[in-house]
């Protein structure tokens, strides 16, 4: 058995005893001491990142939208030959591998995530089925690495996060919360010395309208979306602060800060992922099963 083999079934039984994905960074931590850095993105590598970020995150919260009636009928099986699907403590739980690799790799030697949904009442207390329920509440977490073979400490890893809530389910809008997470770490030789390059963008929902309009099967969010790139101490310390605001539709503008000062304004548009991936069609629903990570910045 070859050592990429070995190493992902290691990861494989750490998540099977209930080990978070955060802690499989145990396996590539480096062997010897290396000089960290934190990395700066450029203006360009913020606003590209920051929307990947935000479309793969509202990706997920339509498909929940669209796709939490339809969750598997038994409580316990196999929902395919790379994922999992069970029910546990109060969780609709998916646990797999992920498909595609941001570095453009086929062998990222681990590529698995967790993703779970449980519903609540009124008084947010737990309950099985989505039938009544008012709040649904939403939890994804990633790992992928590169590298870090035939005991080196070289290689290339990032971690993807989201946890939120949705309230009412049966209105038109809906209302979202929810913090997300996007981080790297690259390790590496720069300038002749073994370094470990770090960047963080992290998403905050707060109080976001969701509307779906069923005969133009599209979609339409109102509210600030706000994105912090590398906010390590506090917001206010955040290199870039990126402003995200929608006015009941797809396309927004984006107010970009660096170090609190307002540097450029421009607008993006979210595509409509209801018409991309027919998702009032769906038969069935596999949480976290369309992820991909947002493409890391180039290093």
């Amino acid at each position: 058995m070859n050592k990429t083999r070995k190493l992902k079934l290691i990861l494989s039984s750490l998540l099977l005893l209930g080990f978070i994905f955060t802690s499989c960074t145990n396996t590539t931590e480096p062997a010897k001491e290396m000089q960290k850095q934190v990395y700066n993105p450029t203006l360009q590598e913020a606003k590209d990142q920051s929307q990947a970020m935000i479309n793969e995150t509202v990706k997920q919260i339509t498909e929940s939208m669209a796709g939490y009636t339809k969750l598997p009928d038994s409580a316990l099986g196999k929902a395919n030959d790379s994922r999992d699907y069970y029910y546990f403590a109060g969780w609709h739980t998916w646990r797999g591998e992920i498909d595609k690799s941001p570095f453009g790799q086929t062998d990222a030697y681990t590529a698995e995530y967790l993703a779970k949904i449980q519903f609540q009442d009124g008084s947010k207390n737990v309950q099985r089925n989505p039938e009544g329920a008012e709040y649904m509440r939403m939890y994804l977490d990633a790992h992928i690495a590169f590298g870090f073979v035939n005991g080196e400490p070289y290689g290339d890893e990032v971690w993807y996060d989201y946890d939120g809530n949705v309230t009412p389910l049966t209105a038109n809008p809906s209302i979202i919360n929810g913090e997300g997470s996007f981080e790297r770490r690259w390790a590496g030789v720069m300038n002749g010395q073994d370094t470990e390059l770090h960047y963080k963008f992290e998403l905050v929902l707060n109080d976001i309208e969701f509307r779906y309009d069923y005969i133009a099967n599209d979609f339409a969010i109102t509210g600030n979306v706000m994105v912090y790139v590398n906010n390590y101490n506090s917001t206010d310390d955040a290199f870039y602060t990126m402003m995200f605001r929608f006015n009941n539709s797809r396309f927004g503008l984006v107010e970009v800060y660096r170090n609190g000062q307002l540097v450029q304004t421009y607008g993006i548009e979210i595509p409509n992922f209801y018409e991309i991936y027919n998702l009032p069609s769906l038969e069935n629903w596999e949480f976290g099963a369309d992820f991909e990570f947002p493409t890391p910045i180039p290093l």
